[in-house]
């Protein structure tokens, strides 16, 4: 059907923009793992009812809080890395609300370099996971074509 040229190039036009997203996605998770803990305040938390008919009903955890570093005030609502923290469970949200009630007091991971930049939870999100195993799967499969 193809050549293992033509195959090669297809594979390699589409490697350039999924590498460009896994080492984005890791890079940025890898950066959230140096973010140093500081104290913050919750100002405000809730949960907004989103109704999807093609995905399902998800609730959206929102948390505003303030914090200092380096004797500077900040306040931010990323929750973790990838800024929203979305439930399809009411229980599982509730549960999760629970623990950001207003002028309760929690720990934030702040960036270092760009203290504006804080989140809640540090963690490697599982998006990143299929970005990861899909690209190796990919530079398997050039480097096998290439042979």
């Amino acid at each position: 059907m193809f050549s293992k040229d033509v195959v090669f190039y297809l594979v390699l036009i589409f490697l350039i923009p999924w590498n460009a997203a896994v080492w984005f996605f890791t890079l940025k998770a890898f950066i959230v793992f140096g973010y140093r803990p500081t104290t913050g305040k919750v100002q405000n938390s809730e949960l907004e009812y989103v109704k999807d008919i093609e995905y399902g009903d998800k609730y959206h955890l929102s948390v505003v809080y303030k914090y200092k570093y380096k004797d500077k005030n900040f306040e931010s609502n990323q929750v973790k890395y990838t800024k929203r923290e979305v439930f399809e469970n009411k229980i599982l949200a509730d549960r999760e609300l629970e623990k950001y009630i207003e002028g309760n007091e929690l720990t934030v991971f702040v960036n270092p370099v760009f203290p504006k930049s804080a989140v809640l939870k540090k963690q490697i999100p599982y998006e990143t996971v299929p970005l990861l195993l899909g690209g190796a799967f990919a530079i398997y499969l050039v480097m096998s074509l290439k042979h």
